[in-house]
């Protein structure tokens, strides 16, 4: 049976009967980007934010302030005992007139001292009072008190002695003494106090926006700052989501016409936000120590690619034109993923604004970085690379860089240079272009050499550093994202996606098969392919069965099909994991990956939306080969490595031929485990990654009393071979 790839089928298909198709995309629970990162609970101040045993100086930001996340800004508390920034500050309960006793006996009332003169009365004279300061935890101020020593003078003239006496007395003050460390502020501009009030999470990001209007923006949705929902009990829960706070600010109220300016989008390249999820700005009132109401926008919006108008709010009146004030943008989602998208960007607070002109702005700046000097590859092996530079290296590489201003502006020099691993620069390049008109963007290209630019650093796989940069003369007011840095990567694998999943694709359909179109000029072993499954809503992978499978296009029978049966687990912070092709496949020139999958349900791939391989991307179903239906890459990688060597996001091969059966399954005390004496351990995790029990030598009983009610992740290592089985686990007690 020869499959034929029919394309102008497919667009009549495609455009005539969409019911049809069978792959979709879907958004992802978990934000992989930030799941690797933890959540520490916190307390704040205003000038302070505690994440014992370290205090955080937050400084007062001046005047004009501005940020387009083209670096993320984001305070990270992540200090370390014998960093530059980092003191010893030992602290106390309670300090009494500026001295630290360890105890204080004290009374209520005035004590007085007396003296006996050689004639005439005794003299008593009122002891001077203690004024008592307490402290909190972290050692701000928080109360006051009037006291007097109990312990008084007899200063006798005549006999020229001088006697003491105590007081019984009415309160005995004792210090309680601790270590901790102050942390000096840096250049951040925004803080995540992690409390219940600011939750943080909202996250800078080049990957989620549409139409970016500079490199970076901050995104909200239903995910913390570690990327994990902020409530999976319901997939409609529904709430207050991500916040980000600004650091304080040095208001004055002599000052005039201050104003916050900002632009906004709704969904972007994620999940639209609906009509009743909101984007909103709140004023902290420095009088009232309070937040308040200043802005917001509903979801349901009609353009979810563009950017919104400039928003303008002005800040008025005494109680916020002060010393202390701040700002926070925040949302409401569906909180049970990455869910209901805002983005914001450009955000700008100063004095003296002119509204009148308040849409010109005076500045040029990358979009997107140096577009990969291996095509429309994000990677390639080192070792095909080194044997046929030439096969790989692109002629032009190029760079988007937009001019937001009235005026034209001209490129005196557009520069890029390339970096080893070590530091050490292996190639540079500058260009000119002097042309850059008002309101526009312009993809800039360097044309390249023929020489091999990456040298054979003698690695498996490297990383190499690019980063570039401009000048230009006329308007540019903002120079912080007139740089952009990105990598070049050669490990073993080939690769269309960028290592970020921002949706999930999938097929639907029992005997469904899927099929990745690559090209390699160097013959050689195809020995794995790396896969990438996210969690999505409500997807169940590890359900799944699949069998690998490799054809030299759509138009030819498998050159292999896998006699064992694979089942997909899920990958964690991006990462990807191995399966063996077994035995190896050479391949040479076009050569197509992907697998059969053998149960009706979808099965979900990470799908990478900023970068796009669509028309290598093919589904079969009913003897047909089909085109995908959605701009995209998969995150499917076909490796040559002679041995697993896996860097940090690539897990260990998990090409499984049995699976693991727990039961019963919603389970309360008691779980059985099928073939329980084939496990060296079992391991249960939380939902967000966390480990929970761990069990050496499994019985096929586990007692799982210790469980609350909730969803978990059981994960067994086989003895013969050490991989990893997992299973999905309900406690329903």
């Amino acid at each position: 049976m020869i499959r034929v790839l029919l394309l102008s089928g497919w667009i009549l298909i495609y455009l005539t009967l969409p019911s049809l198709a069978q792959d979709k995309l879907a958004p992802l629970r978990y934000n992989e980007a930030l799941r690797s990162s933890t959540k520490a609970n916190a307390t704040s101040s205003q000038r302070q934010i505690a994440r014992l045993p370290f205090i955080y100086e937050i400084d007062t930001l001046p005047l004009p302030f501005f940020d387009d996340f083209s670096k993320n800004r984001t305070k990270v508390y992540d200090a370390q005992v014998g960093d530059e920034n980092v003191s010893l500050n030992v602290l106390f309960e309670f300090s009494a007139n500026g001295d630290i006793p360890a105890t204080l006996e004290i009374k209520f009332d005035t004590t007085y001292s007396i003296t006996k003169p050689l004639s005439g009365p005794l003299v008593y004279e009122a002891n001077p009072p203690l004024f008592i300061e307490f402290y909190d935890s972290i050692g701000n101020p928080i109360d006051f008190d009037t006291a007097w020593t109990n312990v008084i003078s007899l200063v006798n003239i005549g006999e020229g002695t001088i006697t003491f006496d105590t007081l019984d007395p009415d309160d005995v003050l004792i210090n309680e003494f601790d270590t901790l460390y102050l942390v000096d502020d840096d250049k951040t501009h925004w803080i995540k106090p992690g409390n219940e009030e600011n939750r943080g999470g909202a996250y800078i990001n080049n990957a989620f926006a549409s139409n970016f209007l500079t490199q970076g923006v901050a995104t909200f949705d239903g995910t913390d700052a570690s990327g994990v929902p902020y409530d999976i009990s319901s997939e409609t829960t529904y709430g207050p989501a991500d916040t980000l706070e600004s650091k304080p600010f040095a208001l004055d109220p002599e000052m005039e016409d201050v104003y916050l300016s900002f632009f906004y989008q709704a969904g972007g390249l994620g999940n639209a936000p609906d009509e009743e999820d909101s984007l909103i700005v709140d004023f902290f009132n420095v009088n009232e120590n309070r937040w308040e109401y200043a802005w917001s926008t509903e979801g349901n919006q009609s353009n979810t690619d563009d950017w919104n108008d400039r928003v303008w709010l002005e800040v008025a009146g005494s109680d916020y034109k002060r010393p202390g004030f701040k700002f926070r943008f925040r949302n409401y989602a569906t909180l049970s993923g990455i869910l209901d998208q805002w983005h914001i960007d450009y955000v700008e607070l100063a004095a003296d604004r002119d509204t009148a002109i308040g849409d010109t702005i005076n500045d040029a700046a990358f979009v997107t970085a140096l577009s990969s000097f291996t095509g429309r590859y994000t990677s390639v092996p080192y070792k095909h690379y080194l044997e046929d530079y030439a096969a790989f290296q692109e002629d032009t590489v190029k760079a988007l860089i937009r001019n937001l201003g009235e005026q034209a502006v001209n490129i005196l020099n557009l520069d890029y240079e390339i970096s080893s691993p070590a530091g050490l620069i292996v190639d540079q390049f500058t260009t000119v272009d002097p042309s850059l008109e008002a309101f526009t963007v312009k993809r800039y290209g360097f044309l390249q050499v023929d020489d091999q630019l990456f040298p054979d650093l003698g690695e498996e796989f490297v990383d190499f550093s690019i980063k570039s940069w401009f000048n230009i003369s006329g308007g540019n007011d903002q120079r912080a994202n007139d740089t952009i840095t990105s990598v070049q990567r050669f490990h073993n694998y080939y690769a269309y996606d960028d290592g970020s999943a921002e949706s999930a694709y999938s097929l639907r359909g029992a005997g469904a098969e899927l099929g990745y179109l690559f090209n390699t000029p160097v013959g050689d072993s195809l020995r794995a392919l790396y896969f990438n499954f996210p969690q999505t809503l409500n997807d169940d992978a590890e359900d799944f069965d699949i069998v690998l499978t490799v054809w030299n296009d759509t138009s030819s029978e498998p050159i292999f099909t896998a006699d064992y049966i694979s089942n997909p687990q899920y990958t964690y912070a991006n990462n990807f994991r191995r399966y063996e092709i077994n035995p190896p496949v050479y391949v040479e020139g076009d050569f197509m990956v992907g697998f059969q999958q053998l149960q009706a349900d979808k099965l979900f791939i990470g799908y990478d939306l900023n970068n796009n391989a669509r028309d290598k991307l093919f589904y079969h179903v009913n003897d047909v080969w089909y085109a995908a239906s959605f701009n995209g890459a998969l995150m499917l990688r076909p490796d040559f490595g002679e041995d697993p060597m896996l860097s940090t996001n690539e897990l260990a091969d998990s090409k499984m031929t049995t699976r693991l059966i727990v039961f019963p399954n919603p389970a309360e005390n008691v779980i059985h485990v099928t073939n329980a004496d084939s496990y060296m351990r079992i391991d249960i995790y939380s939902i967000d990654g966390s480990l929970l029990m761990q069990v050496s030598n499994p019985s096929e009983s586990v007692d799982v009393s210790e469980l609350s009610k909730g969803i978990y992740l059981l994960q067994a290592t086989a003895i013969s071979d050490q991989s990893m089985h997992t299973a999905k686990l309900i406690i329903s007690q």
